[in-house]
């Protein structure tokens, strides 16, 4: 049995990173924004703890999400919590770098690129990292296999 729980803000690379794993090990991978919403309309809380709950059913599983305090089972539930930990600066690249290629069309939005979308996620995007210590202690918490990765242990990790 594989459980992984990656939590990172947004633009830490969660998606990549859980998707490289899932390949790499056989391990079906979940994005916890696709049980927030479907599509443009966000679930019901019984609709997301439902659609939860069915994928911590699963043997194993790769889970990528912000931290969002809905899902805290999963966390406690995880073989591996691992947390990515990029540099602000990186952080801030990757958002626009990607809220780029998404307004002229060169990659997949799930979302409108707007410049209020951008701003919204360059906003959340700081919350995090102004709360990054004490987010991490909770994290550790939920984990005997807490790890934290910055951008170069995360190009090289492995199980």
């Amino acid at each position: 049995m594989t459980r992984i729980y990656i939590v990172g803000t947004v633009g830490s690379g969660k998606s990549t990173f859980a998707h490289r794993l899932s390949m790499q090990y056989s391990i079906p991978h979940f994005e916890l924004d696709k049980v927030v919403y479907d599509g443009n309309r966000k679930r019901t809380e019984n609709e997301r703890d439902q659609l939860f709950n069915e994928l911590l059913l699963q043997k194993d599983w790769v889970i990528e999400d912000v931290g969002r305090p809905c899902f805290q089972t999963g966390l406690k539930q995880a073989d591996k919590v691992i947390y990515l930990n990029i540099s602000p600066r990186t952080l801030k690249q990757r958002i626009i770098k990607r809220w780029l290629k998404q307004k002229c069309g060169l990659e997949k939005a799930d979302y409108a690129p707007t410049l209020a979308m951008l701003k919204q996620m360059l906003e959340w995007c700081q919350k995090d990292i102004d709360k990054r210590e004490m987010f991490i202690e909770q994290l550790k918490s939920h984990s005997d296999q807490f790890i934290r990765l910055n951008e170069q242990e995360l190009k090289n990790f492995t199980l």
